[in-house]
């Protein structure tokens, strides 16, 4: 009896050691997946906070009250810190992806590998505007600046001013500057989808098994 009661004890305590291994595992898991949708989350709000609403906002007001320079001078610095938060959230949507392949044994899955495609691609793509492109068009801004204010018409001026001709050089800098700048909202908006994508993909992953079947009579 009481080697019997021996093995029921070892049994016991070895189910019970499973049991936590899979609740570890499943908060891990759980853990993992919540990192990944905070990181997309931050990284999309981001983007469309900074494109759609402070950009145009403080562009806007700046234009109008005569100081059109300012707002890039305000905008630019945002962007290289959130630069950096992006760098952040790179890591997270990476290191969380192939954490979350590993622990669900789901490596050769169809929607684990499309959301690996699209956060590499995403992932690539926000290094390449924040420590590429950005850089570049940061780089041109000093000099830049000060052609947008000559070329402007001072408008509550009676009669408003002509605006100053530019140079060759500086036309051609200028006109550099604005294909940068447009790069980067197009690049950004791309982005954006990506990332929209890999979120898509992460949510069809973490649905139940049942939904999307068709159920049998």
């Amino acid at each position: 009896m009481k080697g019997l009661h021996f093995v029921f004890d070892v049994s016991f305590i070895g189910a019970e050691r499973v049991v936590l291994s899979l609740l570890l595992m499943r908060f891990l898991l759980g853990l993992t997946r919540t990192l990944v949708a905070l990181g997309l989350g931050l990284w999309i709000g981001g983007l469309v906070f900074f494109g759609a609403i402070t950009a145009a906002i403080m562009f806007r007001m700046t234009r109008e009250a005569g100081v059109a320079d300012m707002a890039p001078r305000m905008v630019g610095p945002m962007l290289s810190r959130f630069a950096i938060v992006c760098t952040v959230c790179s890591f997270i949507l990476v290191g969380g992806w192939l954490l979350d392949g590993i622990l669900t044994l789901t490596t050769r899955a169809l929607w684990w590998r499309l959301q690996g495609g699209l956060t590499v691609i995403a992932v690539s793509l926000g290094a390449y505007l924040n420590f590429g492109l950005l850089p570049t068009v940061e780089r041109d801004q000093p000099a830049v600046l000060p052609l947008y204010v000559r070329s402007q018409s001072v408008p509550s001026s009676s009669p408003p001013s002509t605006p100053a001709p530019l140079s060759p050089e500086e036309a051609e800098l200028k006109a550099r500057f604005d294909a940068g700048h447009a790069q980067f909202k197009r690049l950004s908006f791309i982005d954006i989808w990506l990332l929209v994508g890999a979120l898509a993909c992460l949510m069809a992953r973490s649905l139940p098994a049942e939904v999307g079947r068709q159920q049998s009579n």
